[in-house]
């Protein structure tokens, strides 16, 4: 174990230590302590899947550095369930092209995209808008020729 980052490095430091003067392995191990919790399912999938793997580290690893492993396997996880979930929805097209813009202007480009707008309550009440006289329904596409 290497040099301790936090009080729980520390605390773990010295039974490691003292487990690995004695040739025995040390792991750390998932409890069922919080059973009952929304969300624990998916926790509780990892470490069923955790148990058939073969977990054999002849180096020393900080905890610190477990739980980012941790982390970024569950998190990568959960971004392709994710991605696999949404694939064919518009909002996932919508977002893919207006990530980086400003909030606002993303926020309301992809209420337009998404069809979640509701434009069309106020926007006919301005005189310069043509479709005012056609009562016709306002979409994105009304909005980027309309001179109102």
């Amino acid at each position: 174990m290497s040099r301790p980052k936090n009080s729980r490095d520390i605390r773990m430091q010295k039974p490691y230590q003292l487990l690995r003067l004695k040739y025995k392995t040390f792991v750390v191990e998932w409890i069922p302590d919080h059973c009952g919790i929304k969300g624990n399912e998916i926790a509780d999938a990892f470490a069923k899947k955790g148990t058939t793997i073969m977990q054999s580290i002849d180096w020393p690893m900080t905890f610190h550095t477990m739980k980012t492993l941790i982390r970024r396997e569950f998190h990568t996880s959960m971004c392709d369930e994710l991605k696999a979930r949404t694939n064919e929805k518009r909002c996932t097209v919508a977002h893919s092209e207006i990530t980086g813009w400003p909030r606002i202007e993303a926020v309301a480009e992809f209420s337009l995209r998404t069809g979640q707008d509701d434009m069309s309550k106020y926007l006919h009440t301005q005189s310069t808008c043509i479709l005012r006289k056609l009562q016709e329904e306002i979409g994105m596409s009304h909005l980027i020729w309309c001179p109102a």
